[in-house]
């Protein structure tokens, strides 16, 4: 590993750490992999962390810090069961309502989702956002788990849900 690696692996760029090499981009300046607070790894060439240019995976542009202290007011911690209740609008269904702006229009996503994105990380596409606790207004991320549509109806015959209106 060359000196400069052995400099920038560790260091700490606003919400980014570099955590290795990642090569050269296509100018051939060197790129660094770096994890950011949020959880999100990119890969970013190492002027602009220098400079101060980019201080996040771009999860500061989006207002994660905002959209994570709109959830921690919004939340009831169960202290019996672990469970944060989302305090905020409920969907008929029982999952928590979070309301939040894209561009120019609102839109309204799962309070469990917005959850996973805010405290863990992007879900992957074609993945769903499970509970282990059952419980649909739940926001606790100790709680939540990404899985496929089929992972929850196995989750959901395993702990015998199916056929019931929960």
């Amino acid at each position: 590993m060359s000196r400069q690696a052995i400099q920038m692996v560790g260091r700490r760029f606003t919400r980014l750490l570099v955590i290795a090499r990642a090569g050269s981009d296509e100018q051939c300046v060197p790129t660094w992999l770096c994890r950011c607070d949020c959880g999100t790894e990119k890969v970013i060439r190492g002027g602009t962390l220098r400079s101060g240019m980019t201080k996040s995976c771009g999860c500061l542009k989006c207002g994660h810090d905002e959209l994570r202290a709109r959830l921690m007011k919004n939340r009831s911690i169960d202290e019996t069961s672990g469970c944060w209740n989302w305090t905020g609008a409920i969907h008929r269904n029982g999952y928590g309502k979070f309301g939040r702006r894209d561009g120019e229009r609102q839109r309204t996503d799962g309070a469990h989702r917005v959850a996973w994105e805010v405290l863990i990380g992007p879900i992957p596409d074609g993945l769903h956002v499970l509970h282990k606790c059952d419980n649909r207004s739940c926001i606790n991320p100790e709680h939540l788990f990404v899985g496929t549509h089929q992972d929850n109806v196995d989750d959901m015959m395993a702990k015998g849900r199916h056929g019931s209106d929960r």
